[in-house]
Parts: structure tokens; C-alpha cells; sequence
């Protein structure tokens, strides 16, 4: 063996800590490098197909990117309700495919309890695909104060079909009183609901908001909030798809003409939101290399 040779494996085995530690640190570099814009892309796909379920998102009027981020992705405040005849309305108009109502206004240890109806299940990303919310475990919910349980939910609180828990007013997330545990927790400020909610089912995961979302029927959240008579009721938001554009535009035009609700194009917004937000990371690049 070369004197050189030795040399160079004796230095190595000196170092081999620093030596393991620069392999890791590459191989880790590498595998973020790939694997960040992977997810990414899949976060986005998720976002992207969420808002293209349905054609038109119907909301009280105000800001088309508050009503998106609060109807669609539960993580804005509400534009607020609109009344219950608007989605009537939307569900009996000439032409329509789907009119699936939501409620909000409640939680589960920060996620969103959303009140629908069984149509919810039924959207499809065009007319001939499969739905794109598959229950994988358990099954639709049937009754009021049946729950529906999005994947990431189950996930990260521990449920399973047959278990209950009480919801609680508000959509922020609340405490645990001491002595409570997750499943029973009712914040300061936000009085639990007295009936509990029992799951009947678990949704396969989506990668869009769905997956933290805690699905009840629509009339649950009436009954929780003293509206069952039909004059009470109200909407925060109608996910509305036609037979065909030229129904989707109409209905649009119709709805914004009024003074009751507004509609919204749920791709568009996205899109906007998303160019914005590239423009944001790409000026950052940019003040940074100039820093």
C-alpha cells in the first residue's frame, strides 16, 4: 500500500464522526430538496381540487377571498349567514346539478364542525368521476349530532366510529377546564353543547380542508343554536354547481344583482391568491440576493 494511500484512510478513519456527519447532512439536503416541492405540489392539488368540487361558491356579501378562506378552508371569520330562502332558491333554480348547504359556527378542539347535508358527499370533480369525499371507514351520517370525521381529525384527536364528544360554540379552538380531558373540554367564554356528537363514519383522506373538518347535518347546528323554525334558519354558504356554464354564469349574475348574498368563483379566487403568493416569495428572493 502506498504511502499516500495510507495516509489518506488513517486521516479518514481519525475523522470518520465528521466524515458520517457531512453524509448525513448532504443526504438530508438532498432528500428536502425533493421532497418539499413534492408536498408542496400535493398541498396545493388538494387546495386546487377543493375549490373545484362545485362551480360557485354562494356567501353574504363582502370579500370574495374572506369567503373563500372561511367556506372553503375554515380559516377566516365567516363574511356572515345568508337566509335560509337563498338556498332554497339556489337548490329548486332551473338547471341546477347541486346545492349543498353549510353551517359554521362551532368546533371540536379547534376543528371546525361544519353542518351539511348528505349531497356534501356526493360532489365530483366532473360529472362522470367517482365522488371525491369516500367515507373509508363507517358511513354517512343519518341523524342529528351524527359526525362525519375528516381524516386528519380522527388522526390527530384519536376517534373512531361509535366514539362521542361534545362540541363547543365558536370557531376558535378552546382549553380543556382542569380535570377535563380533550373529548369533554369546554372553553372559557364558549359554553359546550349539552348533547354530545357521536361518530358514524371517518372520510378517506383528501389532502384539502376536508380532512380537519367534523361533518353533521345541517340541522344539527340549527337545533344548537335555536334555529329549528324555518324562519330562523340561515346559511353561512351554498356550494353551488349547474347542469351547464352557461347556468353556472347565469345563476352568478342573478345572485350578485340581489342584496341578500354574493357568488363566488372559487377557482378564481385560488388562483389570484396563489399568483399573489408567488409574486410574495419571488420578491423576497429578490430583496434577499439584494441584501
Amino acid at each position: 500500500m502506498s504511502l499516500a494511500l495510507w495516509t489518506a484512510l488513517r486521516s479518514l478513519r481519525h475523522r470518520a464522526g465528521a466524515l458520517i456527519l457531512t453524509v448525513l447532512a448532504v443526504a438530508l439536503a438532498t432528500a428536502t430538496a425533493l421532497v418539499v416541492p413534492l408536498v408542496t405540489r400535493q398541498v396545493e392539488r388538494g387546495a386546487q381540487d377543493a375549490a373545484q368540487v362545485f362551480d360557485l361558491l354562494v356567501t353574504a356579501k363582502g370579500s370574495p377571498t374572506q369567503a373563500v378562506m372561511s367556506s372553503l378552508f375554515y380559516l377566516d371569520v365567516p363574511t356572515g349567514n345568508v337566509p335560509y330562502l337563498v338556498y332554497q332558491q339556489l337548490k329548486t333554480a332551473p338547471g341546477t346539478r347541486r346545492a349543498v348547504p353549510l353551517a359554521l359556527g362551532d368546533n371540536y378542539v379547534g376543528f371546525p364542525i361544519v353542518g351539511t347535508s348528505p349531497e356534501f358527499f356526493d360532489q365530483r370533480l366532473k360529472p362522470s368521476a367517482p365522488p371525491y369525499f369516500r367515507v373509508a371507514q363507517g358511513q354517512v351520517f343519518a341523524e342529528e349530532h351524527d359526525v362525519v370525521l375528516g381524516a386528519a381529525v380522527a388522526r390527530e384527536v384519536g376517534l373512531k366510529v361509535g366514539d362521542t364528544f361534545k362540541g363547543a360554540h365558536g370557531l376558535e379552538e378552546v382549553a380543556p377546564l382542569e380535570g377535563e380531558d380533550d373529548h369533554t373540554a369546554e372553553g372559557e367564554g364558549h359554553e359546550a353543547h349539552n348533547e354530545p356528537y357521536r361518530v358514524t363514519g371517518i372520510l378517506a383522506p383528501t389532502g384539502g380542508p376536508a380532512d380537519r373538518a367534523v361533518l353533521t347535518p345541517i340541522e344539527t347546528v340549527w337545533e344548537t343554536h335555536g334555529a329549528e323554525a324555518e324562519g330562523q334558519r340561515e346559511v353561512t354558504a351554498v356550494l353551488y354547481s349547474a347542469e351547464n356554464l352557461a347556468g353556472i354564469y347565469t345563476v352568478a349574475g342573478e345572485v350578485n344583482a340581489g342584496d341578500k348574498a354574493m357568488a363566488v368563483f372559487p377557482g378564481q379566487v385560488f388562483a389570484q391568491a396563489r399568483r399573489f403568493w408567488q409574486l410574495n416569495l419571488s420578491e423576497a428572493g429578490v430583496a434577499q440576493q439584494v441584501a
